[in-house]
């Protein structure tokens, strides 16, 4: 009825920068301190092919995620491959009543395709609790609902998040409702500057709330974000030499006449709609209808684009 493991690690073989992907592709490192299987049925699991236990615990997980975005991007449809449409179509019967994650660790690093360099966002600290993993559908009927509640820091900020998804939904329906504490500006330039070569010299959200629904092909959000002194420079990447410049025109356009440089409340992202694309990953598509709510909340005319 209990079993344990103890310091496993599992990671590539080859080092990032030695890697040469024609294809994009997502490098993983997985570790954690021990993992407790408690109320385990491994008989069931031998005679019917049944994965029953009441609970697995793992202390101190990690998961690192590299990918170079030099390499070709894939077109392969990732449709039916939220994480509980991938529950639902394992292989095993599975009947796992809580799932609990204490002090992990993730680090998602991107290698951007034109400037080369390494953005890299952290979550740190968390705690997550998961209940209700089944896909057998004699206990969907009686509760077709799995939730994930998690807490921890993005970042360097507090953030907190639930999750529900309905295990007995035909289009992967799920909903999400959470909130960020404050974020500065020093926070977010590592990552906005190497990734979209954009720099925040300033910038201070106080709170950040959102909800987002979603299923196959959309998304919906609602986003209350409250901020102030955002400013923003925007830069162009010479292709020859490397060097970033200032795009000074469009700079003291956009800051001038379409950013709002503070949200004391008066606006709110309501009932933002967004599609979504066929090779769009479950945080992918939470995060654009996230960020198009934003948008909406920081640009005076709702979105903008810079070519």
């Amino acid at each position: 009825r209990l079993l344990q493991v103890e310091d496993f690690k599992l990671q590539p073989t080859i080092k990032n920068e030695d890697r040469i992907d024609s294809m994009r592709k997502s490098w993983y490192t997985v570790t954690f301190d021990k993992v407790s299987f408690m109320g385990l049925r491994l008989d069931k699991y031998l005679q019917k092919n049944r994965a029953v236990a009441d609970s697995v615990i793992f202390q101190k997980p990690t998961l690192a995620v590299y990918q170079d975005k030099l390499g070709e991007k894939s077109y392969d449809s990732k449709i039916g491959r939220y994480p509980h449409q991938i529950l639902l179509n394992a292989r095993s019967v599975i009947d796992i009543k809580k799932f609990v994650a204490r002090n992990m660790q993730i680090e998602i690093t991107e290698k951007h395709k034109d400037t080369r360099q390494v953005g890299t966002l952290t979550l740190t600290d968390i705690d997550m609790v998961v209940l209700n993993i089944v896909n057998d559908p004699a206990l969907i009927r009686t509760n077709p609902v799995s939730t994930a509640e998690a807490r921890g820091r993005i970042i360097g900020s507090p953030i907190q998040a639930f999750f529900r998804f309905y295990l007995d939904s035909a289009d992967g329906r799920f909903d999400v409702r959470g909130r960020i504490g404050t974020v500065t500006a020093a926070q977010l330039n590592p990552i906005s500057t190497r990734l979209a070569n954009i720099e925040i010299p300033s910038m201070q959200i106080s709170s950040l709330d959102f909800y987002v629904r979603g299923e196959d092909y959309e998304a919906t959000s609602e986003v209350q974000m409250l901020y102030s002194n955002l400013s923003l420079v925007f830069r162009k990447r010479d292709e020859e030499t490397g060097a970033n410049t200032t795009r000074r025109f469009w700079t003291k356009i956009l800051n001038r006449y379409a950013i709002d440089p503070s949200n004391a409340g008066e606006r709110k992202a309501e009932r933002v709609r967004v599609a979504r694309f066929t090779t769009q990953s479950f945080f992918g598509i939470i995060w654009k209808a996230l960020f198009e709510g934003m948008q909406r909340i920081m640009l005076k005319s709702g979105q903008i684009r810079v070519d």
